[in-house]
């Protein structure tokens, strides 16, 4: 499943009043290190705003409201605000999680992973060497 969100912040600019929204998929943004930073400007750009300008900047200061989650993403989402770190753990272990269990099912032919908890502590383990 998916995860997507809405993402809105308001603030005030040159005396007008900002209420930008988003529907952004937080799986577009797997490889990137710095979430928040990327939100921000796809927000930005949804509404026609310069990254380069004033009016960015104070969207910059502004809070982010997190709400309409799907999928994993909404684990990690508590009165309005995203857990950046821990869902981006999550999503990296979902991911691994996935590869291993189709790495499972070809060669093991184990369906569901999850009832033999050893072996796949062993591949996520195997995974995760360098």
């Amino acid at each position: 499943m998916a995860n997507k969100v809405k993402v809105s912040a308001e603030f005030s600019y040159q005396g007008q009043v900002y209420a930008l929204t988003v529907n952004l998929d937080l799986d577009d943004f797997d490889a990137v290190d710095n979430i928040h930073d990327l939100i921000l400007i796809k927000l930005a750009k949804a509404h026609q705003i310069d990254t380069y300008s004033y009016q960015f900047e104070v969207l910059q200061q502004s809070a982010l409201k997190f709400e309409q989650a799907e999928g994993l993403v909404a684990d990690y989402i508590d009165n309005d605000c995203l857990d950046y770190a821990a869902f981006k753990k999550a999503q990296k272990e979902a991911l691994i999680f996935k590869k291993i269990a189709k790495i499972a099912k070809i060669h093991l032919d184990i369906n569901d992973l999850n009832t033999h908890p050893k072996l796949k502590q062993a591949l996520i383990e195997c995974y995760l060497l360098d």
